[in-house]
């Protein structure tokens, strides 16, 4: 989302007023290599709860095999919707400060996971139509603007120190980073700065 919002006001200042940036992602090499494989550092058992991959398929290759088998209309339509769920989970477990079964259980359920997983997966696989380091190269052209920055202090999924960077590179910039909080709006002490 914040991704998105720099991306669209970089092409086009004159039709944003201001920014509210929550959990800032700004899609460099880094921020998506940590994603991949950092959050394993802090939820080493969250691919113990996935459906076991096959053989020679390592942690660091999770995401992207998980990926292939739900874009992969060969497969047979539960396994793709297997490899979706547990893209879902996979991310759900570190957006929670505290994740728990029944909350992971009822976000699954709360709608149909193959279709994240397969936009997910197809931004992912080209760059999220961004050139590199976009985002920070074409900052200049909005920092006139106003813009708010609030993290969850625990945030594993897009750590804090996005946030901290751009309040850094943005002249006036309010940075709220909030304790107790990992990466879900949902979370009251977010909800609260919000």
């Amino acid at each position: 989302g914040t991704a998105l919002a720099l991306a669209y006001a970089e092409a086009h200042p004159d039709r944003v007023l201001g920014f509210v940036l929550r959990g800032a992602w700004t899609a460099r090499a880094h921020e998506a290599d940590w994603f991949r494989t950092g959050v394993q550092q802090f939820f080493p058992d969250t691919v113990d709860r996935l459906a076991p991959l096959p053989a020679g398929v390592g942690r660091d290759e999770l995401l992207a095999r998980l990926f292939q088998i739900a874009a992969d209309e060969s497969q047979p339509p539960a396994a793709r919707e297997q490899a979706a769920a547990d893209y879902g989970r996979y991310e759900l477990y570190a957006c929670y400060l505290e994740a728990t079964e029944e909350q992971i259980a009822k976000d699954l359920a709360a709608g149909p996971q193959l279709p994240v997983a397969l936009i997910g997966g197809h931004y992912w696989n080209h760059g999220w139509f961004l050139r590199p380091n976009q985002l920070w190269d074409d900052l200049p052209r909005i920092v006139h603007l106003p813009c708010a920055l609030i993290h969850g202090r625990y945030d594993v999924v897009t750590v804090p120190a996005t946030s901290y960077e751009l309040h850094k590179a943005w002249p006036g910039s309010e940075l709220h980073i909030v304790e107790r909080a990992g990466h879900m709006t949902s979370e009251p002490p977010i909800a609260r700065v919000a």
